[in-house]
């Protein structure tokens, strides 16, 4: 059955690299079931395999597909300008080298419609600089399994859509009211690199927000559009851009620098390792406990076990996952009318444990004790206590978990201690947990560009 069409056309620039239009093509017409209008705006590609791959679309005689051809080869701004100008609605531009994956459409719509100063919302990708995951600013190659990755990333996301210092333009949905108030790409830029950039600062500029959606994930290969020019183009388009707006470098160094989406990568990072076979070690140490003490051991078993390290303050307990590339903490709290062994078995379900390690076993509630002994557990007496052998399997389920901070303990609310009424609402933060770092951090660098842009 076909779904209700989403508001919003999807725009496609091709120029040559026929194999990689066509990955994007199917891409988007087996998972976007919402799809009311793809144009393919061929820029005139010498490659005759581009010809004979738009006559085929045309013979399948979609009506969602509209193709569409430049008599010259204009660049990417003057052909992305020409697709914002045949379409009257929002619309999503999306390069050729990019293959989308389920649900990413309704993400980014729903992510528009939460406000409406967004102008620009993108998505997660393996290869977006400031919106690459799990690493940010990090060209990783296409994913084994696109879909999980997205999985995990909508499973982790609030979603909050956080601020952005500047869309990133391999998949970007554009809103018209933007596009009305501060018009098309700016030709100077050439054949492209850095019109999107220009586009997302004049927009701050008359008041809107460039924002990511945290919830949706779109594959990009990356460097394919201008390949061989991409110095030369960044050169001078980076020259024009800082000229018209002297501070971008500096708001671009202090958001990375800041990475205020670390959270939401971090709990999309350790979803995807509690998938792995490798057993879940738990290691339980007091709070003030050094890095030093515990690091060795987490080392020398990495390939062995997903490790994770519980500093414990009375019933606070901060539970760190050694798993993933970037450690990711998960401020826990039992609740007064917890039970300890509510709470341990809470711990081991949600984190896949097998193993518990502690520096005197004895010290550990006797209710933690025996919950985890309940579930097949093994309690090693010493931390420097050998990994078991053969290793206790992870468990294969998890029960009910009784707390609700730790409930969506594998999900960016429960690691910043955030809550929302829904998308576009406020997030509470809680002052015990990591604060929202996009909060704090990048919506006052976008106030800031636009006071100097006032100026």
């Amino acid at each position: 059955m076909m779904s209700e069409a989403l508001p919003v056309d999807v725009v496609v620039p091709v120029f040559n690299a026929a194999g990689d239009v066509r990955r994007c093509v199917d891409s988007v017409l087996a998972r976007t079931p919402c799809l009311s209008w793809l144009v393919l705006i061929d820029d005139g590609s010498p490659d005759p395999a581009i010809g004979e791959y738009f006559q085929a679309l045309s013979a399948r005689g979609d009506a969602r597909i509209e193709l569409l051809r430049n008599d010259r080869n204009l660049g990417f701004t003057a052909t992305a300008n020409r697709g914002l100008d045949v379409s009257a609605r929002d619309v999503v531009l999306l390069n050729s080298d990019t293959i989308v994956t389920t649900g990413w459409l309704e993400a980014l719509v729903a992510c528009a419609a939460s406000d409406p100063r967004i102008a620009t919302v993108t998505p997660f990708s393996n290869n977006a600089e400031i919106c690459s995951f799990p690493r940010i600013c990090e060209a990783y190659p296409v994913p084994d399994d696109a879909e999980r990755v997205a999985a995990a990333l909508r499973a982790s996301a609030v979603p909050t859509y956080p601020d952005l210092p500047t869309g990133v333009g391999f998949c970007m949905l554009v809103r018209r009211a933007a596009i009305d108030a501060v018009g098309l790409f700016d030709l100077a830029f050439g054949v492209g690199y850095g019109e999107e950039n220009d586009f997302c600062l004049r927009a701050a500029h008359a008041g809107f927000r460039n924002v990511l959606c945290d919830a949706a994930y779109v594959v990009h290969t990356g460097g394919r559009s201008f390949a061989g020019r991409k110095h030369e183009l960044g050169t001078r388009n980076l020259a024009l851009l800082v000229q018209r707006f002297p501070h971008y470098e500096a708001m671009v160094r202090e958001y990375i620098a800041a990475d205020p989406l670390r959270a939401i990568r971090g709990a999309a990072s350790s979803r995807l390792a509690l998938e792995s076979n490798r057993p879940g070690l738990l290691h339980v140490v007091d709070a003030g406990v050094a890095d030093c003490d515990i690091d060795p051991r987490i080392v020398a078993t990495a390939s062995v076990c997903r490790h994770y390290v519980a500093r414990t303050n009375g019933n606070r307990w901060r539970v760190e996952d050694r798993a993933v590339d970037e450690a990711v903490a998960f401020d826990l709290v039992r609740a007064p009318d917890e039970s300890w062994g509510d709470f341990a078995r809470a711990i081991a379900a949600t984190f896949r444990v097998s193993i518990v390690r502690a520096p005197d076993a004895s010290s550990l509630p006797a209710q933690a004790v025996a919950a985890w002994h309940a579930l097949g557990v093994t309690i090693a007496d010493n931390i420097d206590d050998p990994i078991p052998s053969p290793v206790a399997p992870a468990l294969p389920h998890a029960p009910p978990l009784a707390n609700a901070r730790l409930r969506d303990a594998l999900g960016y609310r429960a690691w910043t201690g955030a809550r929302s009424d829904g998308p576009g609402q406020p997030v509470k933060v809680a002052a015990t947990a990591r604060p929202g770092l996009w909060q704090r951090v990048a919506e006052p660098l976008i106030g800031a560009l636009k006071a100097r842009l006032g100026d």
